[in-house]
């Protein structure tokens, strides 16, 4: 049984372990009679089948018998549509005075992008879609997204969007994809969410690209903006050392700086970096060390901040035997 707390629509949920209900309408015309009765306006009957014998109420398959299948209720201003299988708080009034507060905290001047992780039918991303820029709610269950898509349209929200996919691996794909959220909300289930989720967070907060939005298609990005998401998605994914091979190649002068500045945060945050590259002055500029190679052999390890450039060519190419580099430059 379900009740819109605001509205006083109510919805009866009949879990069947069969398929069929035999004498279906008889039993929807008895329910409706013995609900206004009691002075209960049932709005919707639906028949849920649960084959299984697990501690889960709900199965996947459901049918209306009566009504339009959901109900509505009003919270924070906006109106919900709620399935039997959507997730809603029993508590309104205070989910009101709480989203309340979460939104006034987040501070939000309408130019941000918010993550509402594990969203259910949207009710924090569309009460915070009035103060940002645009919402991203993500949400396991199929039939709360879809709920959340008609909520966000039945309310007139445009610049909200919503995803059905685990909140864990989608936040750590988008993170490694090096996108970022400036404000994220996150309401998991009973279970709590997950370390991997935290993580992911973390990197998302840390790791900026310069893409528009998190949903930004790949075809429109720039070359330098494509290393950018490689580099990062490197970075989400490294457990103890990230290589790139080139990462500046074929980028021009404000791009290859981009992604430099980029590995050189990846570096900051403790997580080695082995760079594969001929653009000396990028090698001289990040590096702590470099391995010079001659004819597919180690020459030398030396201290960039001990050795010039030109000699550090002359090595490689062979011009000087790397014994006669000064004893202070190895490294």
């Amino acid at each position: 049984l379900r009740r819109g707390v605001a509205t006083g629509q109510v919805m009866v949920v009949l879990v069947t372990a069969q398929p069929v209900l035999p004498g279906a309408k008889n039993f929807v015309k008895a329910l409706l009679a013995e609900a206004a009765q009691r002075g209960v306006t049932v709005t919707t009957v639906v028949q849920n089948y649960n084959p299984r014998q697990t501690s889960v109420v709900l199965g996947e398959a459901e049918k209306v018998l009566y009504g339009k299948g959901f109900i509505l209720d009003t919270l924070c201003g906006k109106t919900y549509a709620l399935s039997p299988r959507s997730f809603y708080q029993v508590n309104p009034v205070q989910t009101a005075v709480l989203y309340g507060l979460a939104v006034d905290a987040a501070r939000l001047t309408g130019k941000e992008t918010v993550l509402d992780a594990y969203c259910g039918i949207g009710t924090i991303g569309l009460t915070a879609a009035d103060h940002a820029k645009q919402v991203v709610g993500v949400e396991l269950n199929r039939d709360a997204v879809q709920d959340a898509i008609g909520n966000a349209r039945h309310n007139g929200v445009k610049n909200a969007r919503f995803f059905a996919a685990d909140a864990t691996r989608w936040i750590g794909e988008a993170a490694a994809a090096g996108e970022r959220a400036d404000v994220i909300f996150m309401d998991p289930p009973r279970e709590g969410s997950t370390p991997q989720f935290i993580e992911s967070v973390a990197r998302m907060a840390e790791l900026k690209v310069g893409i528009r939005s998190m949903t930004q298609a790949v075809e429109t990005l720039s070359g330098g903006q494509r290393q950018c998401v490689a580099v990062a998605r490197a970075a989400a994914f490294a457990r103890h050392v990230v290589i790139m091979d080139e990462p500046t190649a074929a980028l021009g002068v404000k791009e290859g700086n981009m992604v430099l500045e980029l590995i050189r945060r990846v570096r900051d945050k403790g997580l080695p970096v082995i760079l594969i590259s001929h653009n000396m002055p990028h090698v001289f500029e990040i590096a702590d060390r470099i391995h010079i190679a001659r004819l597919g052999k180690r020459a030398a390890v030396v201290n960039p901040k001990k050795i010039s450039m030109s000699d550090a060519v002359a090595v490689m190419t062979g011009a000087m035997a790397a014994s006669d580099l000064p004893a202070d430059c190895l490294a």
